[in-house]
């Protein structure tokens, strides 16, 4: 009986105790971490989902207003081409001055 509780009260042992109470403490906290960043994650994608929805609502309703995907596909490129106007117009004033 003495031997085991001097067996018990050895340092090597308690190192041990604090070693593994140390891992297992460790591996809680990555625990915890991976699942903060998946419940972010699931967070983030559902918002994504919602900003979809509305984003897809206000394309359908400029859509029906314009009258159809085509005279919308022709604004589009419109614009993009008085954008790309308006840029060398700046682009030769700034040069020029």
């Amino acid at each position: 009986m003495l031997k085991s509780l001097r067996n018990n009260l050895r340092p090597e042992h308690r190192l041990f105790r604090v070693l593994t109470s140390t891992v297992g403490e460790i591996f809680m906290v990555m625990v915890g971490i991976l699942l903060a960043l998946q419940v972010n994650n699931w967070n983030t994608d559902r918002a994504d989902r919602v900003k979809e929805v509305k984003w897809k609502a206000i394309r359908d309703e400029l859509t029906a207003k314009v009258g159809g995907d085509e005279k919308l596909k022709a604004m589009r490129s419109t614009l993009d081409d008085l954008r790309t106007f308006q840029g060398e117009k700046v682009m030769r004033t700034v040069l020029l001055k």
